[in-house]
């Protein structure tokens, strides 16, 4: 399995001062010019603008964000982008999923799975969260996104809750996202916690 390692948080934090013509531009710089790769990516471009800005249609503008990051991730994978930067395809793929309206691709505590990766534990940065996935457990590329939360979530439980407090979303291109198996989700317990209630917990 090629190793997609987590991209650092991109400089384009929004596109609200971004165009499709600019994005588009952006997105062409990372392929050669008249190659057949960037033809591909550019009908791709032009077909998910079409149905975003003249159909109507954002639920299928939004998949063809999906399959041009897949096409660029796949490309890159396969050494078609030389000299071309993990933090630039994260720019541009970033841009491309704000521009119709999906959250950011890469970022803190984001991670893409596709089909084919094998088993791994994937971390939040601060290694107080995290998620084990078993081998080929999603069957289209998956965003997982953990958040940490300021307050509880809502529980239905009598016990007695303690932080640490995240929240775990796996999206795909058709929305909510599904897993294959099982996984295993573990959250670290606040340092500060009193060693009485540690124990209890541990």
């Amino acid at each position: 399995t090629l190793q997609r390692p987590l991209i650092p948080s991109p400089s384009i934090a929004t596109c609200q001062n971004l165009t499709f013509a600019q994005v588009k531009t952006m997105l062409l710089a990372l392929y050669a010019d008249g190659s057949p790769d960037e033809n591909a990516v550019k009908g791709k471009f032009d077909n998910m603008e079409h149905h975003f800005t003249n159909t109507g249609s954002i639920a299928t503008a939004q998949q063809r964000a999906w399959d041009i990051a897949e096409y660029t991730l796949e490309a890159r994978d396969s050494g078609k982008l030389p000299g071309v930067t993990n933090q630039q395809i994260a720019d541009v793929l970033n841009a491309i999923f704000c521009l119709v309206g999906l959250n950011p691709l890469f970022g803190p505590n984001r991670f893409l799975i596709f089909p084919s990766d094998g088993a791994q534990i994937l971390k939040t940065t601060d290694g107080f969260a995290g998620v084990s996935i078993p081998p080929n457990n999603v069957t289209v590329p998956t965003l997982l996104t953990i958040t940490e939360l300021t307050s509880p979530p809502p529980l239905d439980t009598k016990l007695d809750v303690y932080p640490l407090f995240y929240d775990f979303e796996i999206t795909n291109p058709s929305g909510a996202g599904s897993w294959v198996n099982s996984v295993i989700v573990g959250v670290c317990p606040p340092q500060d916690l009193d060693a009485d209630v540690m124990a209890n917990l541990l």
